[in-house]
């Protein structure tokens, strides 16, 4: 199985490969200059936990859990196919020079994210949950030099395929106590 570490670590990758794109398609839908959204300095998961000096605009992807798990199929001779679906956050932190610019900037953000996670290229078997897709914005702040800065975040459901490989037992490993009865 590959766990939440690989489901963090897809839609990562995926905001990185296609976010840019998305975001001169919003500029160039909403009828804004180029560049007028800058693309994303950083995008990481919990391995990298803040914003370093100028790392502006920023996402994160975290896990919230992973709820559920359904059996699909029994695959080779002892693996099963499971989907384990994920409940992932995506947040996004932008920083600009005035509350209008940041509130604009982090909705045109949210929008691309969402545009982006419903996206159907690259997943292969894996999915989001169109359902489960839910936005929720921060109150936009000075920083300590009197900038803005505001964020957002997208949560949703990723449903990854999953095989559980058959490993044998090996027996007993020298090097490891066992405390208590031993089973018979």
């Amino acid at each position: 199985m590959r766990g939440t570490e690989a489901a963090r670590k897809v839609i990562a990758a995926r905001l990185a490969e296609a976010l840019p794109a998305r975001l001169v398609a919003v500029e160039t839908r909403l009828g804004l200059d180029p560049g007028t959204i800058p693309p994303p300095a950083l995008i990481a998961t919990p391995d990298r936990p803040r914003i370093e000096g100028e790392e502006w605009p920023a996402l994160f992807v975290v896990s919230l859990g992973a709820p559920r798990l359904r059996r699909v199929e029994l695959d080779e001779p002892g693996s099963t196919v499971f989907e384990r679906a994920y409940s992932l956050r995506v947040y996004i932190y932008v920083r600009s020079q005035s509350f209008e610019e940041v509130a604009d900037l982090r909705d045109r953000y949210v929008l691309a994210v969402v545009e982006t996670l419903l996206g159907r290229q690259a997943l292969g078997d894996d999915r989001i949950e169109e359902t489960s897709l839910a936005q929720t914005d921060s109150e936009i702040l000075p920083d300590s030099i009197g900038r803005s800065v505001g964020g957002a975040y997208v949560d949703f459901e990723f449903r990854l395929s999953e095989t559980l490989e058959y490993v044998p037992l090996g027996g007993p490993v020298e090097g490891i106590e066992v405390v208590g009865a031993p089973l018979t």
